[in-house]
């Protein structure tokens, strides 16, 4: 029955932790066929992979290193998270090469990856806990993996994206290619290091609370610093690619409104302005791709957006 359970109980949290880490795109949301299609990516084909590769690299570090404590520290600290860190890398990679027009910076890149690691983590953790033969191993491997560490797949594919994002704008192929393979190894490392201090931490005393303590105080820094810096970005974006815009298809008061000059900065904004600020921010990333690749599909998706949210402000 336990099983039966499982999906829904753990749908909940891995929902929430995607809202949390949509909220860091304030402005241009990405489009919703396209994070579904990471978050599955995630959970399918990466998974499948994943354990069919972990099966074969596993089983050559037991001939090498033996069925011991220090082979299943290899395979936990040192394949598994190479092995899954490189095929959840995939996903970002396909958004980043095929839909490149949706894919705008590292907001974007954050996004997607972490959109990934959920995916990921959300099959992983079903097949750990629908396995379990208590209600109470149930409940406490729930509590370990899903609340306890459930946003760290999210987050260690979020430093790829990262990692492609701040690529998509360089005009050198050596940046093209750096910059994806420092994020891609950033995560390679975190996953290594979280797994290999939680085995560790078994053999200590609350040595495991204070790991997970740690972790997440960490986790939740690094994300409150990365919003903040999203929104000055953003909002740097705005200042610069919509300056034109005062007079044409923005008034000076929401233009300065948009780029965080408003005497009424803080106050919620009503929906219509959130509609004005969805367009803005679309137009500001395409005068922005303009500027790189000024080909004329792009061209006639500014004159689209600028003409849409000149009625927007009109109305708002």
């Amino acid at each position: 029955m336990l099983w039966l359970l499982t999906p829904f109980a753990v749908a909940i949290p891995t929902y929430l932790y995607l809202r949390v880490i949509l909220q860091v795109d304030r402005f241009e949301r990405e489009p919703l066929s396209y994070l579904l299609g990471a978050f599955l990516w995630g959970a399918l084909p990466a998974v499948i992979f994943a354990l069919g590769a972990e099966a074969i690299f596993g089983a050559i570090s037991d001939l090498v290193f033996g069925k011991n404590a220090g082979g299943g520290f290899i395979q936990s600290a040192v394949i598994a998270p190479i092995v899954e860190e490189l095929l959840k890398a995939l996903a970002v990679l396909a958004v980043y090469l095929w839909r490149k027009r949706e894919f705008d910076g590292w907001v974007d890149g954050l996004v997607y990856g972490a959109t990934v690691g959920f995916g990921f983590a959300y099959v992983e953790n079903i097949l750990y806990i629908a396995g379990t033969a208590t209600v109470s191993e149930w409940i406490s491997l729930f509590v370990l993996r899903v609340v306890i560490l459930g946003f760290m797949h999210g987050f260690w594919t979020s430093l790829t994206g990262i990692g492609f994002g701040i690529a998509r704008f360089r005009t050198s192929i050596f940046e093209h290619v750096l910059f994806p393979l420092a994020g891609l190894l950033g995560a390679v490392l975190l996953h290594m290091t979280h797994n290999g201090a939680l085995a560790l931490s078994e053999s200590v005393n609350n040595g495991f609370i204070l790991f997970s303590a740690f972790a997440y105080v960490l986790m939740i820094v690094l994300m409150l610093a990365l919003g903040r810096i999203s929104k000055r970005e953003e909002q740097r974006t705005m200042r610069r690619f919509l300056l034109d815009e005062v007079g044409v298809s923005l008034t000076p008061a929401t233009y300065a409104f948009l780029c965080g000059e408003s005497k009424f900065q803080g106050v919620p904004t009503p929906p219509a302005n959130r509609r004005v600020t969805q367009c803005a921010a679309e137009l500001a990333q395409k005068k922005r791709q303009a500027l790189f690749r000024p080909d004329g599909a792009t061209l006639n998706q500014i004159g689209a957006l600028r003409n849409r949210l000149a009625e927007l402000a009109a109305h708002s």
